[in-house]
């Protein structure tokens, strides 16, 4: 047995928060009110507890206190998930801030390199001018970069996304991992012959295996095995419903350790921004970051894990199959075609500048263009205008750029669409708003990417006409 005091009380309090309490407990005393404070304590096994204090002290007949009474509520849980969503919401805005930036840098940045690159096609300077127009389009690229890298860190854009070998950048990675991973833990990757590619961004590729093999490390602090496997996947009919996948052709990327497991609420909790087992020395954002980037390449990531017995993560990457429209493109390149041509040309953009250049750019190459501001402008321009080929902003203000190519594909389907936009903005579930941001041109883009895009488009249905009649 022992008697509580004010001391062994004050002991048990977070150092951080034991001055505030002792003031407000204090102040309670002096003025007689009830005491009702929110802190921390420090407990026997060293955890944190959230806690709702709240007591009434009863004093004498001479105003001195007598004894303090009242109850002491663990809000630990709900103090942790109101962070989280404090968190959340900041992300949130943030997000949406840096996406709004973006945007409107992209367009600058659109206009600057895209008047320079003119510039440089059309003037013949002295050697010191051509230096500087040089050192203005690098200048102009290197923000490009890095607002890229931006959209990156807040998760609204996919840099550098193409068509990759993940056996390769496996390989690439392998003496990274292992140096990482240290001498306690074996690295063996087993990869299957003639992998399918898939679409993703190979630096994000890379951080995301990174982080995975760091948590797989830390699950296995005696030493064991980190395994790495590749293989192709089709998913049919028979076990669509079981693999929770849509049907189609996936490569399956399977990471499995050795290590101590989670238990089933820890496994299903891991991509949870924010949480972590790893108590202080973790951000929690690790996973959530995977998951974030296994999302944004359409794929699907399960993990399995048991106590003792290790833990294994499936991720199922679709399978990329070219384009007609990248096919055709990559010709263009390679052929070093003519990127002339005479169709009509309507350009949708709300940035002035923009519309001149892409007038400059398209008109030089024998397009006959048509401007307008906004989506009404637009389709009041087609009532009575014939035109070939819709050159769309993404985000504008009133109609946005992808309801405007659903207006024009019902009004006028035999009318092409190219959609830019220098920020990935949500699209629905609608099938040609999803297909027109898969081929969307990120802004700010050269002229050629432009011109080769454009004919592609033009003469895709032409070719397609040609093989009918024949």
């Amino acid at each position: 047995m022992f008697e509580p005091s004010y001391d062994m009380f004050l002991d048990k309090i977070h150092p951080e928060d034991k001055e505030y309490v002792d003031r407000v407990y204090s102040e309670s005393i002096i003025n007689q009110t009830a005491y009702d404070v929110y802190h921390r304590l420090m407990m026997g096994d060293g955890s944190i507890k959230h806690v709702h204090e709240y007591c009434e002290t009863e004093f004498d007949n001479r105003g001195s206190p007598v004894v303090s009474s009242g109850t002491v509520q663990d809000i630990t849980d709900q103090t942790i998930k109101d962070e989280q969503l404090r968190r959340a919401e900041k992300m949130d805005a943030l997000d949406q801030l840096t996406g709004g930036i973006a945007h409107d840098f992209n367009n600058a940045l659109s206009v600057i390199l895209g008047f320079t690159e003119l510039l440089k096609s059309e003037l013949r300077l002295e050697f010191k001018y051509v230096d500087y127009i040089n050192e203005i389009y690098l200048a102009g690229e290197r923000a490009r970069k890095l607002t890229e890298k931006l959209l990156v860190f807040t998760r609204k854009e996919v840099s550098s996304a193409g068509s990759v070998d993940i056996n390769q950048l496996l390989l690439d990675e392998e003496n990274m991992l292992e140096k990482t991973l240290t001498v306690r833990i074996k690295l063996e990757l087993a990869l299957a012959d003639e992998l399918w590619p898939v679409w993703l961004d190979s630096d994000e590729f890379e951080d995301a295996i990174l982080n995975m093999s760091i948590n797989a490390m830390h699950a296995m602090p005696d030493g064991g095995e980190w395994v790495l496997t590749t293989r192709n996947l089709s998913i049919d009919t028979i076990n669509v419903r079981n693999m929770e996948l849509a049907l189609g052709d996936y490569v399956l990327l399977s990471l499995t350790d050795t290590g101590k497991g989670m238990d089933t609420e820890t496994a299903q909790r891991i991509f949870e921004p924010f949480y972590s087992t790893k108590k202080e020395k973790g951000t929690g954002l690790g996973m959530s970051q995977v998951y974030g980037f296994v999302q944004r390449t359409r794929g699907t990531i399960n993990v399995y894990s048991e106590l003792n017995h290790g833990t294994k993560i499936n991720i199922y990457f679709p399978r990329y199959i070219a384009t007609d429209i990248v096919r055709t493109e990559q010709n263009l390149k390679e052929k070093n075609e003519d990127l002339t041509g005479n169709a009509s040309i309507l350009v949708v953009d709300d940035e002035i500048s923009l519309c001149h250049l892409s007038t400059e750019i398209l008109s030089s190459h024998g397009y006959q263009v048509l401007c307008a501001g906004t989506a009404l402008q637009a389709l009041k321009i087609l009532e009575t205008e014939s035109v070939d080929l819709l050159l769309c902003d993404v985000i504008m203000p009133g109609m946005n750029g992808y309801e405007l190519a659903i207006e024009v594909q019902r009004l006028y389907p035999e009318i092409k669409i190219q959609m830019t936009s220098g920020f990935v903005a949500p699209v629905d579930d609608n099938p040609a708003t999803v297909e027109l941001q898969q081929l969307r041109l990120k802004k700010p883009f050269g002229s050629k990417v432009l011109l080769q895009r454009i004919k592609n488009l033009l003469e895709k249905d032409e070719k397609r006409l040609e093989m009918s009649v024949s």
